[in-house]
């Protein structure tokens, strides 16, 4: 049995990666009736996105803390988000910033590496674009892949995949008929 959490960092619950991630949640629970799906809309939450205590403890919201049990209750977390700028929102970022903190995430200790206090987790990212993910490669380089792998690798979470749909706006239905084609065996084949 399978804990997921999925993540949803638009603003937009109608958008179309919001539609991606509950095809794959779709997916997920005809590939396994034991698994078991969260949802978490990051427009929901009622935080602060600035941390301003650094490397001091701070008092986390209600809602950090809520997200915070739904990370380590998953064994996997899907992170569905649209690039906007070149890199995921920045709710998103902010989200890392409180959430995923030292000693939630990870801690220091006496060696110059930290220990990793969310090892034996997964994840993997469905994220959406107006550009086609041909040119988000090789033009801009791809910054929300590298900087989100490091940033989990960091606290011991293997980042699976990252799967790239778009450009959403210039795509016909038949198109996007597809994608969610494609999300929903993303979450089928899930293991």
């Amino acid at each position: 049995m399978k804990n997921v959490l999925v993540i949803f960092a638009n603003p937009n619950k109608k958008s179309f990666g919001t539609s991606l991630g509950k095809s794959f949640i779709k997916g997920l629970k005809k590939n396994s009736k034991e698994n078991n799906v969260k949802e978490l809309y990051l427009s929901d939450l009622k935080f602060d996105l600035n941390e301003k205590k650094q490397f001091q403890e701070q008092i986390l919201e209600d809602d950090i803390l809520k997200a915070q049990e739904l990370i380590l209750w998953a064994n996997h977390i899907v992170f569905c988000y649209p690039i906007w700028w070149y890199n995921f929102p920045a709710v998103l970022k902010g989200f890392f910033d409180r959430t995923f903190q030292s000693g939630f995430a990870f801690k220091f200790d006496d060696k110059p590496f930290p220990v990793k206090l969310l090892k034996g987790r997964t994840a993997q990212a469905i994220v959406t674009m107006d550009a086609p993910p041909i040119f988000y490669r090789l033009v801009i380089g791809i910054n929300d892949k590298r900087i989100l792998r490091q940033m989990l690798n960091f606290c011991g979470v293997k980042m699976l995949s990252h799967n790239y749909f778009g450009s959403i706006k210039k795509s016909d239905e038949k198109k996007k008929i597809k994608w969610l084609d494609k999300a929903y065996k993303l979450g089928l084949n899930y293991r």
